[in-house]
């Protein structure tokens, strides 16, 4: 009698388990995986500024993504201004989610992977996004080549990148 109170208590365990873990992560991030935007100087390539622990959305909503507009290459000489990195929270595997392996692979620096590179431009509202193919020719025959793409932005949309470039600038 004892053993079946022993293997009901434990297949309880174990299910209230199984549905409260789960529920951990999506508590911290509803958005899904964080990301994490740095402002770096065109010139130095010094980071001016990170945007840590973002979600998806509220990077989106920083950078107002949905709102560029795609254009031909500018006819303009354009000077860089700023290059603006996006990486996302890898992909944890098993072994990440051991606490301290994943506490070593974040100071390697491995907790994230950069997904996105824009330029901004001095005095103008263009900024270009460059698609390298570099990563997909390791697991692929797709030779190496960049693909540019240029948006025309608002003077608004460009100020507001601008002011979150300085004003989160690192001291």
């Amino acid at each position: 009698m004892a053993n079946k109170n022993w293997k009901k208590t434990t297949a309880a365990l174990g299910l209230s388990l199984c549905l409260a873990l789960p529920g951990c992560a999506v508590e911290d991030n509803p958005g899904g995986k964080f990301c994490q935007i740095e402002f770096l100087s065109a010139d130095t390539q010094e980071v001016l500024a990170t945007l840590d622990q973002q979600s998806q959305q509220q990077a989106l909503s920083v950078l107002q993504i949905d709102d560029w507009e795609m254009t031909p290459k500018p006819e303009e000489e354009l000077i860089p201004e700023y290059i603006i990195a996006v990486y996302q929270e890898r992909t944890p595997t098993l072994l990440s989610m051991i606490p301290f392996i994943r506490a070593e692979e974040e100071a390697r620096g491995e907790g994230y992977i950069q997904i996105l590179e824009f330029t901004t431009y001095k005095d103008s509202n263009y900024i270009l996004q460059n698609i390298e193919t570099e990563d997909f020719a390791e697991q692929s025959m797709v030779p190496n080549f960049s693909i540019p793409i240029y948006y025309k932005v608002t003077d608004e949309i460009i100020g507001d990148i601008r002011e979150a470039a300085m004003e989160n600038a690192e001291a």
